[in-house]
């Protein structure tokens, strides 16, 4: 027998908006690294200078990657979420629920 998997469809949309909320903040935060990084690598002469950059940079594309797969995340969760709702729906449509039938949310 299939184990039983319970989801509050209003919980895990919540989360694919704060999902979505990080991924905006650390793709600044990675920008704003990448930038840090530079500047301060200006600022020291020679290859502590250039390793220092380098770093920055490293760091921030990192950063950044994350950003992107935490906001591509918050997307397939909110489009999961949508589309059960509407077989939900498309269900409770074809079997005659009247219209205050409870449906999720």
């Amino acid at each position: 027998m299939p184990d039983l998997v319970t989801v509050q469809l209003d919980d895990a949309d919540a989360l694919a908006g704060q999902l979505g909320g990080l991924g905006a903040e650390l793709a600044a935060e990675g920008s704003a690294t990448r930038g840090e990084g530079a500047r301060l690598g200006q600022a020291l002469s020679g290859p502590a200078g250039e390793h220092l950059a380098a770093t920055g940079l490293g760091w921030g594309g990192l950063v950044e990657s994350l950003a992107a797969r935490t906001q591509d995340l918050a997307t397939v969760l909110t489009g999961a979420v949508a589309s059960y709702r509407a077989v939900d729906a498309l269900v409770s449509e074809r079997v005659g629920a009247g219209p205050h039938a409870a449906i999720a949310r």
